[in-house]
């Protein structure tokens, strides 16, 4: 069995950015109790006028001396969107279901990883994502712990699991401030899953997002 640990990036590492720091802390901390043998670190070339780094590739230098020597880092550093954030990490993850899988998200787009993952990983058509989500919404519902109508992160934070594969939802962007951008993009990106128009037009956007084009 091996134990893999998935993180994505916010742009360039820059410890000089407190909450960015924080948010691989927090990520070191994991693969270090969690006994993590492979970590996946997810992020491209963002930033138009430092194109030799990636946001992996950042993360990882500050990363490493915080883990186990014997941690193997795997830098993904082709992708602009956490739709290809999943499609090519999945190249370093062996989806056998010995194997254990934890997947780092923000508090904003934890519901579109969740989503994209069962449909990039694992082939799931729409109308089971649907389902998947649907019974945890449920179960969230049906817990005697809950107590009114509004669902919160604590809510379903042990319940973003599909086979192999845990979903856990860290605090950065909890404020949702600095991850409006996120949310808004998010049934865009959903819909592109199924969608090459779509697709096309937010690769577009995401390109001039980051000055790339």
């Amino acid at each position: 069995m091996t134990k893999y640990a998935l993180l994505f990036g916010f742009g360039l590492f820059d410890q000089s950015n407190p909450k960015y720091k924080a948010y691989v802390d927090r990520f070191a901390k994991l693969v270090n109790k969690k006994r993590i043998e492979e970590v996946v670190l997810c992020g491209g070339h963002t930033d138009k006028n430092m194109l030799e780094k990636s946001e992996a590739g950042t993360i990882a230098e500050y990363l490493k001396p915080l883990i186990g020597a014997n941690v193997k880092v795997h830098i993904e550093d082709q992708s602009l969107t956490t739709e290809q954030n999943i499609k090519f990490a999945k190249q370093f993850v062996n989806l056998d279901g010995a194997n254990r899988i934890i997947i780092v998200s923000d508090a904003v787009r934890f519901f579109k990883i969740f989503w994209i993952v069962l449909d990039r990983w694992f082939n799931v058509n729409r109308e089971e994502v649907v389902q998947t989500w649907y019974a945890i919404i449920q179960k969230v519902y049906d817990s005697p712990k809950k107590k009114g109508t509004a669902i919160e992160l604590k809510d379903i934070k042990r319940l973003l699991e599909y086979k192999n594969v845990k979903v856990v939802i860290d605090n950065y962007h909890k404020d949702y401030k600095n991850g409006m951008h996120t949310i808004i993009s998010e049934p865009f990106e959903i819909e592109a899953l199924y969608n090459q128009q779509i697709y096309d037009k937010f690769m577009d956007v995401t390109m001039k997002k980051f000055k790339l084009k």
